[in-house]
């Protein structure tokens, strides 16, 4: 039985929760996620499943009676085989097994409520969700905050997460959504800076290998914490429509997705030298947001931006075999489409060639396209 990176015994756990209604949102993904993995592991929580349908009533862990259970379940599987019931008796070493597992667990889990009654305090323990390249995800924290996480990216909270404190540790991009609580703010913490807010809608891009941390509010008020030259901590309030773009001190390779150029695209652009950081106001939020819909939003989006993007969306890496093609512009809409129909539609107006090997896409320029810009791309010199 594959159990990937869970035990034998936290799988146990985790079905027990699920059968007693007891399971938080991370955990049933974790269980979805790990059932779906082998069908070996579906067979197993079927047969758990069974187990606990096949009681006499649905047992709460708080009023378990071991013994008894025990007894009536094994006289309702014997009475089953004798009586002909195939569906059963067939597998009934099996659901045997299983059904024991389940009252073992059960006691443990009984065990741990009687014990976390008597106010012993367990540590708290960190909870790391990743997204790999390729995928997207949606889920909601248990203070009913809704959180979108793109590709490659990483955030981590605390399993005390809205008790003392709601701080999300970020690495990549996320979209967050966040349930109003007035006592505690919610902060999103990143290499480069904080992101303080008490029930608003925001996005955060901070990916390690690119030159910028962003910060883009939707709606409400969020504020960002940078640190300054003097190692002093500042803080810039936002409101909605506002972009803040901070300019790592240390880049660490060449891959960015905000560049100056891109403040020359808005009227309302407030410097801060002290903190290494721009305001864009007045900002299309969706250019910034829409990653996470159906409809995904492109505009003016030089290829050299948008081909990072494309490599964490289609988990594919780009190569660049002439740099001209990086200024060329992009602007549309992209739904479902491949990364085939994509370059395709670049094709028709770019001198852009491209080759696709296993998980590469090269780049090519070609002299012979000559078609001016339409509606998906614009050219600027």
């Amino acid at each position: 039985m594959k159990m990937n990176d869970l035990t034998k015994d936290d799988i146990n756990l985790l079905i027990v929760s699920y059968l007693t209604n007891s399971i938080d949102c991370f955990d049933l993904e974790r269980l979805t996620f790990w059932i779906q993995s082998h069908e070996d592991n579906l067979r197993y929580f079927n047969l758990m499943k069974d187990a606990w349908l096949l009681t006499p009533s649905r047992i709460s862990v708080s009023s378990l009676n071991i013994e008894q259970t025990w007894n009536v379940f094994k006289e309702k599987l014997e009475s089953d085989k004798k009586t002909g019931n195939r569906s059963i008796g067939k597998n009934l070493r099996y659901i045997l097994i299983a059904a024991s597992w389940l009252l073992f667990f059960m006691i443990g889990a009984w065990l741990s409520n009687y014990f976390r009654g008597k106010k012993v305090i367990a540590p708290s323990n960190p909870v790391t969700i990743t997204v790999p390249m390729g995928s997207r995800s949606n889920m909601a924290l248990p203070d009913g905050s809704d959180v979108w996480i793109n590709a490659g990216t990483s955030i981590t909270y605390n399993q005390d997460y809205g008790k003392k404190d709601r701080i999300i540790h970020l690495e990549g991009e996320a979209y967050f959504d966040v349930a109003k609580d007035e006592e505690h703010p919610f902060i999103v913490k990143t290499s480069g800076i904080n992101v303080q807010a008490l029930g608003t809608k925001f996005n955060v891009k901070a990916y390690p290998d690119e030159k910028t941390i962003s910060a883009t509010l939707e709606e409400g008020k969020i504020n960002v914490s940078i640190g300054d030259k003097t190692g002093k901590i500042k803080t810039v309030l936002l409101t909605s429509k506002e972009k803040l773009i901070f300019f790592k001190a240390t880049e660490k390779s060449e891959v960015y997705t905000e560049s100056e150029e891109e403040t020359i695209l808005y009227k309302g652009v407030k410097s801060n030298p002290v903190i290494n950081a721009k305001i864009l106001t007045d900002v299309q939020t969706e250019l910034y947001t829409s990653w996470k819909d159906t409809r995904w939003i492109i505009e003016g989006q030089p290829l050299g931006i948008l081909a990072p993007v494309l490599e964490r969306r289609y988990n594919l890496k780009f190569v660049f075999y002439n740099e001209e093609l990086k200024k060329y512009k992009f602007s549309g809409t992209i739904e479902k489409e491949t990364v085939e129909q994509i370059l395709n539609a670049m094709r028709l107006t770019a001198p852009l060639d491209y080759r696709i090997s296993k998980d590469t896409v090269k780049l090519l320029f070609d002299k012979n396209i000559k078609d001016k810009y339409g509606k998906i791309m614009t050219r600027t010199n």
